[in-house]
């Protein structure tokens, strides 16, 4: 296989596609069919279903594991009137999963339930003893948890023995040693005898599945589904969900109905953001400008402000209300989120001298620790260090009893949740979460043993540097509309289904950025704006070095609104 050396990764190219049918026939560019055949897609039946995504394209509902068991339940406490407790997560996809269960029940006319969002700072990950205590005092007939519940059996345990039966409804991984909560009914597609064929799903898209079962069963009568689906969406897309086959499809379906028929919740908060739900192009508005505001809610303040804007319940009058609330918290944790980044760097850099200007000079595995760091900004100042050193980042801040509490996060080479279950469970009181992003809690009598356990475990994965694919080569001959029209129909991209990612040899780069930080390439009197994700200081220190004859980059083509060609740098390769 073909590797490349770029200022910012190593690339290789993809191996050549090996078709199933006849490729060059209809419209699809050959180098969009290369870019499928690297998403598994080569069969003309694989191709449609990825362009034209359709509800009947969605996994049977009735292969997840208890389905039947808890569809029993749900509908036994709707007919006999019993009051339903439902447990969720602080962040957007717990948030999303309580808002969809709560609009079904107002949709079946129950309007016996209680929507449970844990406080982050009081309450912590997961099913609170405050749940837990509420439900048996008061005497609730059924007790559902969204986005958690898998690895808290001894918590749960207890409603059942207060014969109060209980659901579970998750997405997190299993670990082979873990044992099964000891529920009336776990649903949750990481289980070892789990028929349905998708595990990825976040916990919004598990619920949205399990109330089509209810629909699919009972013929409930629904008129909310472009609703459901697209709360679904939006939590795929915070949780960092692969976009492949029922994933893409929900995102798919939800992006159109928010196009068309907007959520009021959803809507007022694009309008924060500065757009109208006509605008809605790409998943990456959605995951950078309306997840940080609606996620702003758990990190700064209370995550009922999230459910007040999502649940059908809330006044029309008070939507945009708290939608302007929900962008102030985010400014806020903006700047939270500098301050505590620039400690944490300051304290790399005294730990481990060079490293930030040679990232190689740094750990297998970051570990910092701050005195009174918010919890609800740990899990970004991690990610911000995962992105800049390209190697798991673990950041932590003080609890009483002392408890070190926080957040993980990972390059998608090193299995987490793994390396966590596998090296240094022995030194944590509790963990949890998926091969990219996990939540931990350790004594901090343990922190030395957990720091040495971590750099094993991550060492025999970690490269040096980022690695990436390069899907085709391309000639600047084929930078056509036409390719970049195709290019945008593989939307919505995201993991598992990225951008499409060139080889563009024989490109000119002008001496100085275009305007709005854009730089401007040129091929037989042709110009495209390249919008970069390179530091401009880097293209102008290799430049200097090497001079200004042909590049060959890596890019990833797009339509401007006037329907013009345009780029996405994503490295330039160096070297021959």
């Amino acid at each position: 296989m073909q590797t490349f050396s770029g200022l910012f990764a190593e690339w290789q190219l993809a191996s050549p596609p090996e078709w199933t049918f006849s490729p060059g026939v209809g419209a699809i560019p050959m180098a969009v069919l290369a870019v499928l055949s690297r998403r598994g897609l080569t069969s003309p039946t694989d191709i449609e279903a990825y362009f034209n995504p359709s509800w009947d394209k969605l996994e049977e509902p009735l292969d997840l594991p208890d389905i039947d068991k808890a569809l029993t339940l749900l509908h036994t406490a709707l007919h006999e009137g019993r009051a339903i407790y439902i447990a969720g997560d602080y962040d957007v996809d717990g948030t999303t999963a309580a808002a969809l269960l709560g609009d079904f029940l107002e949709e079946a006319g129950h309007k016996q339930y209680f929507l449970h969002l844990p406080d982050r700072f009081t309450e912590g990950y997961g099913v609170s003893e405050k749940a837990i205590q509420q439900a048996i005092e008061k005497k609730y007939g059924l007790f559902i948890t969204v986005d958690c519940g898998t690895k808290e059996g001894t918590k749960l345990a207890r409603l059942e023995r207060a014969e109060i039966p209980v659901i579970v409804l998750d997405h997190h991984e299993i670990g082979p040693s873990d044992q099964p909560p000891p529920v009336s009914a776990f649903i949750n597609p990481w289980r070892s005898d789990s028929a349905y064929k998708n595990k990825y799903l976040s916990a919004g898209a598990l619920v949205l599945k399990f109330l089509l079962a209810y629909v699919q069963k009972y013929n409930f009568r629904q008129e909310r589904l472009h609703q459901w689906v697209q709360l679904a969406a939006l939590s795929l897309l915070a949780d960092v969900m692969p976009l492949l086959g029922e994933n893409r499809t929900i995102v798919y379906l939800g992006m159109e109905a928010l196009r068309k028929v907007p959520h009021p919740g959803i809507a007022a908060l694009m309008e924060q953001a500065g757009f109208i739900p006509g605008q809605l192009r790409h998943a990456r508005q959605i995951v950078f400008q309306l997840v940080p505001r609606l996620n702003a809610a758990g990190r700064m303040h209370h995550p009922r402000y999230g459910l007040f804007l999502l649940h059908r319940n809330t006044p029309p009058e008070k939507i945009k209300e708290v939608a302007a609330y929900l962008d102030r918290l985010n400014r806020h944790r903006q700047g939270l989120q500098e301050k505590t980044l620039q400690e944490a760097l300051a304290q790399i850099a005294q730990a481990y001298p060079g490293s930030l200007q040679d990232p190689q000079l740094a750990p297998p595995a970051l570990v910092v620790v701050g005195e009174k760091w918010s919890k609800g900004i740990v899990g970004l100042v991690a990610a911000k260090l995962m992105e800049r050193f390209y190697r798991p980042a673990v950041v932590l801040t003080h609890q009483e009893g002392g408890l070190l509490t926080g957040s993980a996060r990972s390059p998608g080479e090193v299995p987490l949740f793994e390396v966590l279950h596998t090296h240094c469970s022995p030194y944590l009181e509790k963990f949890g979460g998926h091969a990219r992003a996990a939540g931990l809690t350790l004594h901090a009598t343990q922190l030395d043993a957990f720091v040495e356990a971590l750099a094993q475990g991550t060492q025999p994965y970690l490269p040096v540097r980022p690695r990436h694919t390069i899907d085709a080569l391309l000639s600047p001959t084929e930078l056509t509309p036409a390719l970049a029209h195709w290019c945008e129909k593989m939307e919505p991209i995201g993991p598992a289904n990225e951008a499409p990612r060139f080889l563009i040899e024989d490109m000119s780069l002008l001496s100085e950025p275009f305007h709005e930080g854009r730089l401007i390439f040129a091929s037989n009197g042709h110009w495209y704006a390249a919008a970069s994700d390179l530091p401009f200081s880097l293209i102008k220190d290799f430049l200097s070095s090497r001079g200004n004859g042909p590049l060959r980059i890596v890019a990833s083509p797009r339509l401007d609104k006037r329907g013009a060609v345009t780029l996405r740098l994503r490295d330039i390769l160096v070297g021959s």
